[in-house]
């Protein structure tokens, strides 16, 4: 007979496989979602981040050293926009540290379970926790989206779309996509603290760029 323990860990499981079950039962076979589903998870896609993180923070060097030559006013601007990508690189270095470890050890496979996405079986990665929400979780609470009433409504609709999609495609179960949330918010915190004890290098950095650059 089941302890308590055992037992809410089964009836969790049993939950996990039949909103799993429903979810892509439901819209698995409908082509419209899945193209939108896959144009999400390359939207939110962690390569696609790190990609657009420096291409950003390379055009936004290039820009405040043309602003800054004409104004050196800018000089503080330029200040506020090196602390957004310091914290929001910080935030990410955990962000991605975290994920990638607990996914090794957890190593669970990936659902797989839909005969309309064989591309599925080319990924190895484990499915626990998810990547994608996690990653737009950050991102809300990096940029203070959740602040306000009508963003957070907003946002959390994102959200739920994303984990959908990625259930939809086979690659979470709903388990996953709360996971991958809540470790996003613990990450969050996690970040806001560490930033606090590197602030001293931060500012360090931050001269070295500027008089380098300007």
């Amino acid at each position: 007979m089941l302890n308590i323990k055992e037992s809410f860990i089964y009836y969790v499981l049993q939950y996990n496989l039949k909103i799993f079950s429903f979810i892509n039962g439901f819209l698995c076979e409908s082509r419209t979602f899945i193209i939108f589903s896959k144009t999400l998870a390359v939207v939110f896609c962690v390569k696609t981040f790190v990609c657009l993180f420096f291409l950003a923070a390379i055009f936004s060097i290039l820009f405040f050293k043309f602003q800054i030559c004409i104004e050196p006013k800018r000089k503080n601007v330029y200040i506020q926009f090196f602390n957004f990508f310091w914290n929001l690189g910080v935030n990410f270095t955990i962000f991605f540290a975290v994920f990638y470890c607990v996914k090794y050890f957890a190593a669970v496979p990936r659902p797989y379970v839909s005969s309309t996405l064989t591309e599925g079986n080319f990924h190895s990665m484990s499915s626990f926790p998810s990547a994608h929400v996690g990653l737009v979780t950050l991102l809300a609470l990096h940029f203070r989206l959740l602040r306000s009433s009508l963003s957070a409504v907003f946002v959390i609709l994102v959200i739920l779309i994303v984990a959908i999609s990625r259930i939809a495609l086979c690659m979470h179960y709903p388990i996953d996509v709360i996971a991958g949330a809540v470790l996003a918010i613990l990450c969050y915190f996690l970040g806001r603290v560490v930033q606090k004890h590197l602030l001293p290098l931060c500012n360090r950095i931050r001269i070295i760029v500027y008089d380098l650059v300007f």
